[in-house]
Protein backbone atom coordinates (compact mmCIF):
# COMPACT_ATOMS: atom_id res chain seq x y z
CA UNK A 1 0.00 0.00 0.00
CA UNK A 2 1.38 3.39 -1.00
CA UNK A 3 1.62 6.50 1.18
CA UNK A 4 -1.25 8.91 0.71
CA UNK A 5 -0.12 12.46 0.18
CA UNK A 6 -2.16 15.57 -0.51
CA UNK A 7 -1.44 19.26 -0.84
CA UNK A 8 -2.29 21.19 2.33
CA UNK A 9 -5.23 23.51 1.62
CA UNK A 10 -3.38 26.55 2.99
CA UNK A 11 -0.26 26.03 0.90
CA UNK A 12 -0.57 27.81 -2.42
CA UNK A 13 0.99 31.27 -2.32
CA UNK A 14 4.74 30.68 -2.33
CA UNK A 15 5.98 29.07 -5.57
CA UNK A 16 9.29 28.11 -3.88
CA UNK A 17 7.73 25.50 -1.59
CA UNK A 18 4.54 23.62 -0.78
CA UNK A 19 3.25 21.83 2.31
CA UNK A 20 1.86 18.32 1.95
CA UNK A 21 0.04 16.04 4.36
CA UNK A 22 1.50 12.55 4.29
CA UNK A 23 -0.36 9.56 5.71
CA UNK A 24 1.56 6.32 5.76
CA UNK A 25 -0.25 2.98 5.52
CA UNK A 26 -1.60 1.81 8.89
CA UNK A 27 -0.62 5.11 10.54
CA UNK A 28 -3.17 7.29 12.29
CA UNK A 29 -1.15 10.47 12.41
CA UNK A 30 -0.54 12.74 9.44
CA UNK A 31 2.97 14.07 8.85
CA UNK A 32 3.56 17.60 7.53
CA UNK A 33 6.13 17.59 4.74
CA UNK A 34 7.37 20.69 2.91
CA UNK A 35 8.85 20.39 -0.56
CA UNK A 36 11.53 23.02 -1.22
CA UNK A 37 13.26 24.37 -4.30
CA UNK A 38 17.08 24.56 -4.32
CA UNK A 39 17.37 28.13 -3.00
CA UNK A 40 14.88 27.51 -0.18
CA UNK A 41 16.59 24.24 0.76
CA UNK A 42 19.99 25.98 0.88
CA UNK A 43 18.50 28.75 3.05
CA UNK A 44 16.97 26.19 5.41
CA UNK A 45 20.27 24.33 5.73
CA UNK A 46 22.13 27.55 6.56
CA UNK A 47 19.47 28.55 9.11
CA UNK A 48 19.39 25.14 10.78
CA UNK A 49 23.14 25.32 11.42
CA UNK A 50 22.96 28.61 13.35
CA UNK A 51 23.15 28.85 17.12
CA UNK A 52 20.28 31.30 17.34
CA UNK A 53 17.94 28.91 15.51
CA UNK A 54 18.89 26.04 17.82
CA UNK A 55 18.26 28.27 20.83
CA UNK A 56 14.79 29.26 19.63
CA UNK A 57 13.93 25.63 18.84
CA UNK A 58 15.08 24.58 22.32
CA UNK A 59 12.89 27.31 23.88
CA UNK A 60 9.98 26.06 21.72
CA UNK A 61 9.62 29.49 20.14
CA UNK A 62 9.74 28.13 16.57
CA UNK A 63 8.30 24.94 15.15
CA UNK A 64 10.74 22.04 15.11
CA UNK A 65 11.61 21.12 11.53
CA UNK A 66 14.18 18.74 10.11
CA UNK A 67 15.37 17.70 6.70
CA UNK A 68 14.20 14.25 5.66
CA UNK A 69 15.14 11.80 2.94
CA UNK A 70 12.76 11.27 0.07
CA UNK A 71 12.36 7.50 0.55
CA UNK A 72 8.78 7.87 1.85
CA UNK A 73 7.74 10.55 -0.62
CA UNK A 74 5.82 9.76 -3.80
CA UNK A 75 8.02 9.75 -6.90
CA UNK A 76 6.05 12.50 -8.67
CA UNK A 77 6.79 14.87 -5.77
CA UNK A 78 10.48 13.97 -5.69
CA UNK A 79 10.78 15.23 -9.25
CA UNK A 80 9.15 18.59 -8.36
CA UNK A 81 11.36 19.53 -5.40
CA UNK A 82 15.06 19.61 -4.52
CA UNK A 83 14.51 18.52 -0.92
CA UNK A 84 12.03 18.04 1.89
CA UNK A 85 11.66 19.05 5.52
CA UNK A 86 9.20 17.72 8.06
CA UNK A 87 7.52 20.02 10.56
CA UNK A 88 6.22 19.01 13.97
CA UNK A 89 2.47 19.52 14.06
CA UNK A 90 0.98 22.26 16.19
CA UNK A 91 -1.80 20.75 18.29
CA UNK A 92 -4.03 23.83 18.29
CA UNK A 93 -4.01 26.30 15.42
CA UNK A 94 -5.32 29.81 15.88
CA UNK A 95 -5.20 32.88 13.66
CA UNK A 96 -4.16 36.47 14.42
CA UNK A 97 -7.67 37.81 13.87
CA UNK A 98 -8.76 35.62 16.83
CA UNK A 99 -6.06 36.91 19.19
CA UNK A 100 -6.28 39.38 22.04
CA UNK A 101 -4.04 42.44 22.12
CA UNK A 102 -1.63 40.75 24.54
CA UNK A 103 -1.30 37.74 22.20
CA UNK A 104 -0.57 40.04 19.25
CA UNK A 105 2.00 41.88 21.36
CA UNK A 106 3.71 38.60 22.32
CA UNK A 107 3.85 37.58 18.65
CA UNK A 108 5.34 40.94 17.66
CA UNK A 109 7.95 40.70 20.42
CA UNK A 110 8.88 37.18 19.29
CA UNK A 111 9.41 38.46 15.75
CA UNK A 112 11.62 41.25 17.05
CA UNK A 113 13.61 38.76 19.17
CA UNK A 114 14.12 36.54 16.13
CA UNK A 115 15.26 39.45 13.98
CA UNK A 116 17.56 40.83 16.64
CA UNK A 117 19.11 37.42 17.33
CA UNK A 118 19.70 36.62 13.69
Amino acid sequence: MENRIKLNDGSFRDPCNRVYELQEPNAKNIRLIRGLDKKSLDNYRKLSETDFYAAFVQKKMVVISEEITSDKINKDLIEKWDGFIEHNKISFISYPYEWTFSMLKDAALLHLDLLESS
